[in-house]
């Protein structure tokens, strides 16, 4: 327990302009971008000097992508342990306990209006913890609409901003800094979700790009940091589908998000990042029924059915990394190393990496058993690729798309989504007023407006994973219905805040939509 009197820090005065960005018209340069970083770093660390929290709620994906940036930077890492870390997504994932009691910290990077911590404030009110002597809110930076809110002056909690006041020019230019800092990172919107292996290429990049297509479709992009990216993508085909039986009941495995992202880390270094999002019924089954895997997601997953959508992505997702693991060990081994995440009683000075990180969104996941588990794949995998290496499989020539012409067309599909969410939201407003949240559209909705556009289904998921990195297009887990007609927990996809919105919107006036909307 704390007795000390809590220092109420409050970082510089409200500010309209960010120094560095007074000329809009001159780019922000690689120092000022570093400036930033650094501020970041100093205000997350005095607040835990400061607040000393027992607990950090991290707001939103962009949140714990930079706190995994900042604890696992080699410059001046951030000291704080991942156990007591959590996204504002996992909340009604942990007992009631693990909050109740706590000194809290919430993060959040960038807020506009304030409006979408609501979630995070009920849940830590209807414990009786929501009070300034135990919550606090730590804003690294704030748009001006915070102010007009009233984020800044609730009786709730206490409060702690960098930035404050930002017009929307600044808090723009801010916000792409901070991007820019994760994709120099080599990290990812979403890369706290996900499981990873490192893999060590020998060879060229046109090579792993060969082995990737043994079965998949793969395309080649540079991400805004200069790091190569290679997205995977699986096909509905009978070589691809999952295990009915591993999953629950209703769950929906066609047209949904299934792919492998190969993300470049260092000069030789990638990592691969399976992902695989199946749609979830949303009735309250007994899963999952294995006793192994019960041990490995925890008790998260019975009773809370966003729980239990992150279960079913995590175990799914193994199926994507068997079957690149396959492929690669199938062309030319000597091409690359494989090194697998390690045991918690393996890790030291210089011994591999761990998926710790993954507690943010998973609180009860054991991470040991995942790593044995993605141990035993790689060892399937082997074994699988070495019996196949003698079959050569007929696949066109590989045709890179240039980056100018991928962005191009991410911002076309990231118009239509904007569009058709747009109408959906004006068509709800019109039976529910009180309506304030925008319904993002679900895969299978945006292949078939990628499919307007003349993109195959390769192309449109690497758009996606440009859009996501960018921080254009925001990820959700909402009720959403199926092409079978089925109402299920799924993925949905829709632009990332106002801010993104608005651009898009004038976009759209400028130069009016694609041809054919």
């Amino acid at each position: 327990m704390v007795t000390e009197p809590i220092p109420s820090t409050i970082w510089g005065e409200p500010l309209a302009e960010f120094v560095s960005l007074r000329d809009d018209s001159r780019r922000p340069s690689r120092d000022a971008d570093s400036i930033l970083v650094s501020q970041l770093r100093t205000f997350v660390a005095a607040q835990i000097r400061d607040w000393r929290p027992d607990l950090i709620v991290v707001h939103e994906r962009k949140g714990t992508a930079l706190m995994r940036a900042l604890i696992e930077s080699q410059v001046d890492p951030l000291s704080w342990p991942w156990g007591r870390l959590i996204s504002s997504s996992a909340l009604d994932s942990v007992q009631d306990d693990v909050l109740r009691g706590q000194r809290i910290l919430i993060f959040d990077d960038m807020m506009r209006t304030g409006k979408a911590l609501a979630p995070v404030l009920t849940r830590l009110s209807a414990l009786g913890c929501l009070s300034p002597e135990t919550v606090r809110l730590a804003v690294f930076a704030a748009h001006e609409d915070s102010s007009r809110n009233g984020a800044f002056t609730s009786k709730d909690v206490s409060v702690a901003w960098f930035y404050r006041d930002l017009a929307p020019p600044s808090y723009r230019r801010l916000r792409e800094q901070l991007l820019k800092f994760l994709q120099r990172s080599g990290s990812l919107m979403l890369d706290t979700e996900h499981m990873e292996v490192r893999l060590k290429l020998h060879g060229g990049v046109s090579q792993l790009v060969g082995a990737l297509r043994r079965k998949a479709d793969a395309i080649v992009f540079q991400s805004g940091g200069q790091r190569t990216n290679i997205t995977v993508y699986y096909a509905d085909d009978a070589a691809h589908r999952l295990p009915e039986a591993r999953f629950p009941a209703g769950m929906n495995q066609i047209g949904i998000v299934k792919k492998c992202r190969v993300v470049q880390r260092a000069a030789d270094e990638f990592a691969i990042i399976p992902i695989c999002l199946p749609s979830i019924s949303l009735a309250d089954v007994d899963w999952p029924q294995d006793a192994r895997d019960r041990r490995l997601l925890g008790n998260a997953v019975q009773g809370c059915p966003f729980a239990r959508f992150y279960g079913v992505a995590l175990l799914a997702s193994l199926y994507p990394l068997q079957w690149v693991l396959r492929d690669l060990y199938a062309s030319d081994p000597r091409m690359f190393t494989i090194s697998l995440p390690r045991r918690s009683d393996e890790m030291g000075s210089g011994a591999g990496y761990s998926l710790e990180h993954l507690r943010v969104m998973f609180p009860t996941l054991a991470i040991d058993d995942l790593a044995e588990v993605i141990a035993e794949v790689d060892h399937v995998a082997q074994s699988e690729g070495s019996r196949r290496r003698h079959i050569k499989f007929d696949r066109p020539p590989y045709q890179p798309v240039s980056d100018a012409r991928l962005r191009m067309d991410a911002t076309r599909l990231l118009q239509v989504i904007a569009r058709v969410v747009d109408e959906r939201y004006a068509s709800e407003l019109l039976f529910d007023p009180s309506c304030q949240r925008r319904q993002g559209l679900n895969i299978e909705e945006v292949f078939a407006l990628g499919e307007r556009l003349n993109f195959d289904r390769a192309h449109i998921s690497a758009l996606f994973d440009i859009l996501i990195d960018d921080g254009s297009l925001v990820t959700r887990v909402e009720k959403s219905l199926d092409a079978d007609g089925v109402t299920r927990f799924a993925r949905t996809f829709k632009p990332d805040g106002e801010a993104i919105s608005d651009l898009v919107r004038h976009f759209t006036v400028q130069w009016g939509l694609p041809r054919g909307f």
